[in-house]
C-alpha cells in the first residue's frame, strides 16, 4: 500500500476555497465570502497568525449563517472542511 502525503499550506487552502466559491457557490453570496477570504490571505501574507485565525473564524461564521439558506449542506461542509485543514496547517 502506498500512502501519499501532501504538504498543504494555508495559502493553498485559501486558494482552493476561493476557487470553490467562484465556481460552485451562488453569486449572491460569493462576493462576501471572497472578501473574507481575501482578508485571510492578506493576514497570511504578513505572517500574522492570530489575525489569520480570527479571520478564518469569521469566515466560518459566515458559512454557518448561510448553511441551508444560500449554501447547501454539502457546500458548507466542503468549505468548513477546508477551513479546518487551514487551521491545522497554521498550528
Amino acid at each position: 500500500m502506498i500512502i501519499t502525503v501532501y504538504d498543504v499550506n494555508a495559502e493553498d487552502l485559501v486558494a482552493e476555497s476561493i476557487y470553490y466559491i467562484v465556481f460552485q457557490i451562488d453569486t449572491t453570496i460569493h462576493n462576501d465570502l471572497n472578501l473574507k477570504l481575501k482578508a485571510v490571505a492578506d493576514s497570511l501574507e504578513i505572517a500574522n497568525a492570530v489575525a489569520t485565525i480570527n479571520k478564518l473564524h469569521a469566515f466560518e461564521n459566515s458559512i454557518e449563517a448561510q448553511r441551508g439558506k444560500k449554501l447547501s449542506q454539502e457546500q458548507a461542509d466542503k468549505l468548513i472542511s477546508t477551513l479546518q485543514r487551514s487551521n491545522m496547517s497554521l498550528a
